[in-house]
């Protein structure tokens, strides 16, 4: 459409300077009629450009509503949409409430269980409590020389006679803190937390001991105290004087055992 303007543009001021060469034998008249062609040359070029101007502000505005939405929001094309939604998608141990664990219902053993368990998962036997259980983590990380393999998060099970029972789901604060286990009790450290787990006589996956420091807007930090199982030595709402409880706690998981995981090949 500019193209063509553009053309019609150029035909018309070609036309209008022919018009101003024709022959003339009255100089004067010639000039006086050349003066009034220019003029009206520059009045088609005006036009002309004014024309231009408009189509083309037409042109880009109706390009912009191609990238806009009715209400001016920038449309995205379908892989950039599909890349924001899968962007989201995290890479740390699931969060309790999401994590989804691995149907047992028709398994018996243990070993059915395993043969389950997707490529790269991991697996351990632990006693907790006077409890056997099975440990499933989700993924699992090698460390050293000896290519120690360690996880972050796991599902425990239990056998119950002729059936496998899940109790349930723990993880640990990230790759620096694995699982650890020692004495029927299973460790799991995060920043500011640090929890001790064991199952039940009657095969109940509980906190025996948690201690967490937490620090208000001022950065005052306090201790509380939390336990399924024991009455703890704490003030109201689990709050203890002092940090003494958590460096004890601490101080178990760092003599303990990491938990070694097979992984599935």
């Amino acid at each position: 459409m500019k193209k063509n303007l553009q053309t019609l543009a150029l035909t018309m001021i070609f036309a209008a300077t022919l018009g101003a060469c024709g022959n003339s034998t009255d100089i004067p008249e010639a000039v006086t009629e050349q003066a009034e062609t220019t003029k009206q040359i520059e009045k088609t070029e005006e036009a002309v450009k004014s024309v231009i101007t408009e189509t083309s502000d037409h042109s880009e505005s109706a390009e912009s509503e191609d990238k806009t939405g009715p209400a001016g929001n920038e449309l995205q094309s379908i892989p950039e949409t599909i890349l924001d939604a899968s962007s989201k998608s995290g890479t740390d141990a699931p969060d309790e409430g999401e994590h989804i664990p691995v149907d047992v219902s028709e398994c018996k053993t243990f070993d059915q269980v395993i043969s389950k368990l997707s490529k790269d998962m991991g697996y351990a036997n632990v006693k907790l409590g006077n409890t056997d259980t099975l440990l499933v983590a989700s993924k699992t990380i090698s460390f050293g020389e000896k290519e120690t393999v360690e996880a972050v998060d796991a599902d425990i099970y239990m056998a119950d006679g002729d059936k496998i029972l899940y109790c349930g789901y723990v993880t640990s604060g990230g790759s620096a803190n694995p699982l650890a286990v020692s004495e029927g009790y299973l460790y799991a450290v995060s920043h500011h937390s640090t929890k001790k787990y064991t199952v039940t006589d009657d095969g109940v996956l509980a906190i025996d001991e948690e201690v967490t420091e937490k620090f208000d807007k001022a950065g005052n930090v306090s201790y509380h105290s939390y336990s399924d199982i024991h009455v703890q030595d704490a003030c109201e709402n689990g709050v203890v004087e002092y940090d003494a409880p958590l460096r004890r706690l601490n101080k178990e998981y760092s003599d303990s055992d990491v938990i070694e995981f097979t992984v599935v090949k």
